[in-house]
């Protein structure tokens, strides 16, 4: 990838970060609103065609060759929607960015979100599921050429 590519990869990167913030940052009042709000977006899986952005109120998935949102899965609606406390839930993405999974042990709640194909299956709960260093995209991969 060019210089020039790669600039515009990563501006066009920084623009859905502000759009997520945006989404991200629109609060309802509810108690417990400061355990949802003060965090920003996360990006969480990022490669040629696809970003994935996590944040409390939702998982984002957007498709870099269409331009738009494809996918998004309510974190609210699960109760996984702390991004800090007892309550907190961890959100993570497969290395390959196929899928996106959540671990709240505060409710002994684990999730799987297939991408590709729209899915989300509730996991029976297991502690250090998903504790391996390994399994997650590692940040320093996100923008190989």
């Amino acid at each position: 990838m060019g210089f020039k590519k790669k600039h515009m990869a990563l501006g066009l990167v920084a623009i859905m970060v502000v759009i997520m913030t945006s989404a991200c940052t629109l609060t309802d009042k509810a108690v417990g609103e400061s355990l949802k709000t003060n965090d920003m977006p996360e990006i969480i899986y990022n490669d040629a065609n696809r970003l994935i952005v996590s944040c409390w109120k939702g998982v984002f998935v957007y498709d870099k060759n269409e331009h738009k949102i494809i996918r998004s899965l309510d974190r609210v609606a699960l109760k996984c929607d702390c991004t800090q406390g007892d309550m907190y839930t961890s959100v993570h993405a497969s290395n390959d960015g196929k899928y996106v999974y959540l671990d709240c042990e505060y409710y002994e709640l684990q999730y799987q979100f297939d991408v590709d194909n729209n899915k989300l299956e509730k996991l029976e709960y297991k502690e250090d599921r998903w504790k391996t260093t390994d399994f997650f995209n590692s940040y320093g991969d996100w923008f190989k050429e």
